[in-house]
């Protein structure tokens, strides 16, 4: 079964927008982007989840922009995959669960959003094949 989600407004880049405290040096995400993960959650939440984390999957979005400012795909798909794996639906978002997302941006002035679905795959057994590819070059 297959999971669609639909986040309405420009997405909230996790990493751009930090703030950092000043005296310790630590950063915290900005009140926009703690905004759009609330949003975001409720929207997991209502559009339905898997039973367990999602082992292997297949992570497709289209990024629809509102405007023309230059933005780099990576921190818009970072806050994402960081809720989908919050949310239990996705394990982990490193490259064994979900390999290479699929990323398009377009441009809609009238409905900027972040479109995603994620297809359940068969888990590749990385460790096995880790372990023979050390074993080979020995």
């Amino acid at each position: 079964m297959s999971y669609r989600y639909v986040f309405r407004g420009e997405v909230a880049s996790k990493k751009n927008s930090r703030i950092v405290n000043r005296k310790t040096g630590r950063c915290f995400p900005s009140k926009r982007y703690l905004e759009w993960q609330k949003v975001a959650r409720a929207v997991i939440m209502a559009a339905g989840r898997p039973k367990e984390p999602l082992k292997a999957a297949r992570l497709s979005m289209v990024i629809y922009h509102g405007d023309m400012l230059r933005r780099d795909t990576n921190n818009a798909t970072q806050g994402i995959q960081d809720v989908l794996v919050e949310m239990g639906v996705l394990e982990d978002d490193n490259w064994m669960v979900i390999g290479s997302p699929d990323v398009i941006h377009a441009i809609d002035v009238g409905d900027p959003r972040l479109e995603v679905l994620v297809e359940p795959t068969d888990p590749t057994d990385y460790k096995a094949i880790f372990k023979a590819a050390r074993k080979a070059k020995k």
